[in-house]
């Protein structure tokens, strides 16, 4: 029996409940412990009362109790009288009714391990520290408007929809290795820190439109299939190294008026938020996405890039070297320990030791503005496919560097251009071919033709190699073409009795390189027609200015 002095500091009646007379009850019983060493069996048993009381006197009052024992012998910042709520299952009757939205859950509250079934209501709960780690919620995972001041799921799984829509997390919110197999909805939450998703498993929609990043957030090694960042802001550094996107990723920007209509309560209060911390819905500060694969469509559009920006290779490594350790509070610390995740890198395509970041459609960075150390450097781009949207973007990409006079990375993107260009005209030919229009089909076929030609004599430009040997080639085959207009018969490979004469070669130098000193020469050969001198006069002048183009990108000239 318990007759803890403070117990008739509690209110009588709150909201029409007996307080005092009820919690005084709980607490006769000696295993739920004492009002300010309550038990785990005693976190039990008050949740189950306040919940049925809370029932009984109307809708909206099942933390009354809860909240009123709390106020008194639990507050929040104290570390004392830790809630244990540890392995608890609450799929089990009469832990299946217990609700713990608008409840206020003291310093530290313990569910790790805990087993919910259907829907586990959290929604507008308050916490200090918050240890969901191991915990399965069966249904529907509801800490809508929750506040934190650190909140650590790792390893949680969520079998229904996690709703996190409008939670606070002032600290650390931890989620590494948790596994979403329901959609997740993390729109216009904040988390004030330190979040990490590291290895986390997205296996269906996840939204963190609007949602506010103010420190360094932590995606590495993550598994995504489709995933929304509209909107999101980025005050530290944002790390996606390594992780997967199955399908399409959106990380769009997008002004506050236009991210009206999710939660417009909450959403003024990320704006205030954002206005204090130099945040906005289109800036990226420092990003990282080294060794990422997008397997579907990304985009990038209007985003403002301020610090150092990687979208390039990444060690094998990197995960399975580096831990690094958070002293966030006595009480808790984590160890964000690469290698413990075990995570699988099978699925990504490596070389030399290294994880490439590869695009599986072309990138969309329309209106971006990228900082000056930005790099694409290794990155994969998908085959072309021809279409003016690919084209577009990539011309983009083109053009942004341009702006800064970043020669190597503008050409990547030129030649990448031209490749998309060049198989569209190939597919409108083709296109024209089907629909009886012969004259488009010459001309798209002649226009494929061309680049085709353009690319295989020279990589757009960029190769010196190809161009040399090319002019090369044009002087050799043509000195046996000049050669066949004497009686010399001329040397092939399976040709006897031949003989080689320099004056064939030189004749043909002299066509492939028209310079001063070579005039004598002019009439070595009688009986050439000209035909074949304008010809090989244009194949070896275009194999020249190729070779003169390639030193030109090679050494950045303008």
């Amino acid at each position: 029996m318990s007759f803890h002095p403070d117990i008739d500091k509690l209110p009588l009646e709150t909201d029409g409940i007996r307080v005092r007379e009820t919690i005084r009850e709980i607490f006769r019983n000696p295993e739920n412990g004492a009002p300010d060493n309550i038990s785990k069996a005693g976190c039990l048993a008050l949740a189950i009362k306040s919940n049925e009381v809370g029932r009984e006197a109307g809708d909206g009052k099942t933390h009354v109790l809860w909240n009123a024992w709390c106020e008194r012998f639990a507050p929040g910042g104290s570390g004392l009288n830790p809630l244990d709520f540890s392995e608890v299952d609450f799929r089990k009757s009469p832990n299946t009714k217990i609700s713990f939205d608008l409840m206020r859950c003291g310093a530290v509250a313990n569910f790790s391990g805990a087993k919910f079934g259907g829907t586990a209501n959290f929604r507008a709960a308050k916490f200090g520290f918050a240890d969901f780690s191991g915990a399965q919620f069966g249904g529907k995972a509801d800490f809508g408007a929750a506040e934190f001041f650190m909140a650590s799921f790792k390893a949680a799984k969520f079998d229904g929809s996690a709703f996190f829509r409008g939670a606070k997390f002032d600290y650390v919110g931890d989620f590494r290795t948790a596994n979403f197999v329901g959609n997740a909805d993390f729109r216009v939450s904040q988390f004030g820190g330190y979040a990490t998703f590291f290895a986390s498993q997205f296996k269906q929609a996840a939204e963190f439109t609007a949602a506010q990043f103010g420190g360094c957030a932590n995606f590495s090694a993550a598994q995504f299939a489709e995933v929304c960042f509209r909107g999101a802001q980025f005050g530290g550094q944002a790390n996606f190294k390594a992780v997967q996107f199955s399908k399409w990723v959106n990380f769009q920007a997008a002004t506050w008026e236009e991210l009206k209509g999710i939660d417009d309560e909450k959403l003024e209060v990320v704006e205030k938020c954002a206005d204090t911390q130099g945040l906005a819905p289109n800036l990226f500060h420092r990003v990282d996405f080294s060794g990422a694969q997008f397997a579907g469509r990304v985009n990038f559009s209007n985003r403002q890039f301020l610090a150092t920006t990687q979208f390039g290779c990444l060690s094998e490594n990197f995960f399975r070297s580096q831990d690094v350790t958070l002293q966030l509070s006595p009480i808790w610390e984590i160890t964000v320990g690469m290698h413990e995740s075990k995570f699988d890198f099978s699925n990504f395509r490596a070389s030399h030791g290294l994880l490439h970041v590869v695009f599986g459609v072309a990138p969309v960075f329309h209106g971006c503005k990228l900082h000056q150390d930005t790099s694409f450097e290794g990155a994969e781009f998908p085959r072309p496919c021809g279409e003016e949207a690919a084209a577009s973007a990539y011309r983009t990409l083109k053009l942004a560097f341009a702006q800064q006079q970043a020669i190597r990375e503008e050409q990547l993107f030129f030649r990448i251009e031209m490749d998309e260009e060049g198989v569209g005209h190939r597919i409108k030919g083709r296109d024209a071919v089907k629909k009886s229009q012969l004259f488009l089909s010459l001309r798209e076929y002649g226009t494929w033709l061309l680049y085709w030609l353009y690319r295989q004599a020279s990589d757009y430009g960029f190769s010196i190699a190809r161009p040399l040997l090319l002019l090369a080639f044009f002087w050799l085959i043509f000195a046996q073409i000049y050669g066949s207009y004497t009686s010399v018969k001329p040397c092939y490979t399976w040709a006897e009795n031949c003989q080689v004469q320099s004056d064939w070669l030189n004749y043909s130098l002299q066509q492939a390189l028209p310079l001063p000193g070579f005039d004598k020469l002019e009439h070595a050969v009688k009986g050439v027609s000209v035909a074949w001198l304008v010809f090989h006069k244009t194949l070896s002048l275009s194999a020249l200015f190729l070779i003169g183009l390639a030193l030109r990108n090679l050494f950045k000239l303008r």
